[in-house]
């Protein structure tokens, strides 16, 4: 019976001790991000759209009106970040340029979603942009669909945060699967602080998804430029449908720049990674060429475009300074103009104009997932 004492004592002092931490975790120490959104960005920047998983409007910048103005011709660029972010950001840059170049009713939207790879893009194009009534399609990717597999959900083509929402706890089928203690535990501000590998292993199951993709094996790596370079046949197919015309950019990373500044160096991670998909990228997207799945006037691999030059354009692996974003829209703008010039509506003149260069852009707000 003394025992008994004392180890109930010592069980009690012990719950006491956590809930007074617990306590004072909550009233003195910052709020932390939970280890799920820290890891996978499910709360920030995460509007539930059905069949595109996140990103609804407002976009940054101006919404097409309905019914569409006579005589304006509407293009929609979609991507990640990289086309999201800006002062202005990397559609504006393409309208000035267009408009510089005489067309002037020319109207371009930034359909840019944090975190968007090409098959969110892809649904946001079936499901809300076709409505919109499109003359022009622009997707400007492939960081997104190369950088997630690797660091969130590991499947080839997925969201990057999928794993998190199939793993949602009142979808589990067994009662024997329901994550009753992580979940009890996860209700702790202590717990979720000195526990976070513990939460994402215990939620995601990530080395059982990585051992079940062939992680960073070379078929993994082929399905991943497979999926990427399928997405952008099937988005040039659906315009077509609908009579818009759909072009295609393959984006630079800091990896494929050189030379690299030392800032720039600093960046540089998984190269091998990097490096082998891109090889994979660039065949499955010249093979494409070659079969007719895709037009070499409709899709063009720019993810060199800063090769050569030595002055820093990256300020992380993934975004460019804002001087950078004209260097950019240089490198599209001939494409776009040779394939919609024919158009009736659209008049371009040989002058391109000067180019407005902007200052360097803020960093965003939510670092990590880009």
């Amino acid at each position: 019976m003394k025992f008994l004492g004392w180890t109930g004592w010592l069980i009690s002092t012990a719950i006491l001790s956590l809930l007074l931490a617990e306590i004072l975790v909550r009233i003195f120490l910052p709020k932390v991000d939970a280890p799920l959104a820290k890891e996978f960005r499910v709360n920030s920047k995460r509007d539930r759209v059905p069949f595109m998983m996140f990103g609804a409007p407002p976009y940054n910048g101006p919404s097409p009106t309905q019914p569409k103005p006579e005589g304006e011709y509407r293009v929609f660029v979609l991507g990640g970040s990289t086309v999201e972010h800006g002062d202005p950001a990397l559609p504006e840059c393409l309208e000035e340029k267009l408009h510089k170049r005489g067309a002037k009713n020319i109207r371009v939207y930034n359909y840019g979603v944090v975190s968007a790879n090409s098959g969110n893009q892809l649904a946001r194009l079936v499901f809300e942009i076709v409505d919109l009534e499109p003359d022009l399609v622009v997707f400007y990717d492939g960081v997104n669909d190369s950088q997630h597999p690797l660091l969130n959900d590991p499947r080839p083509g997925n969201s990057f945060d999928h794993v998190v929402y199939e793993n949602h706890p009142l979808i589990s089928a067994d009662t024997w699967d329901y994550p009753a203690i992580p979940l009890l535990l996860y209700g702790s501000e202590l717990m979720r602080r000195c526990c976070q590998q513990y939460f994402i292993d215990a939620f995601t199951d990530l080395p059982r998804l990585r051992k079940e993709a062939g992680y960073e094996t070379k078929e993994w790596r082929l399905e991943i430029a497979r999926k990427y370079v399928g997405n952008a046949i099937k988005a040039g197919r659906f315009t077509k449908a609908h009579d818009a015309e759909f072009i295609w950019f393959y984006q630079p990373l800091v990896n494929y720049k050189k030379p690299r500044t030392e800032k720039e160096e600093n960046m540089v991670h998984h190269e091998e990674h990097y490096s082998s998909l891109r090889s994979f990228i660039q065949r499955e997207m010249a093979a494409a060429q070659r079969k007719g799945l895709l037009s070499d006037k409709r899709s063009f691999d720019i993810s060199g475009v800063f090769e050569g030059v030595e002055e820093e354009i990256f300020w992380n692996s993934t975004h460019i300074l804002q001087f950078a974003r004209w260097k950019v829209v240089d490198a599209m703008i001939d494409p776009i103009i040779s394939l919609i010039k024919d158009d009736p509506r659209l008049s371009f003149t040989d002058d391109p104009g000067k180019t407005t260069e902007s200052p360097i852009v803020p960093a965003p707000s939510e670092a990590g997932i880009q």
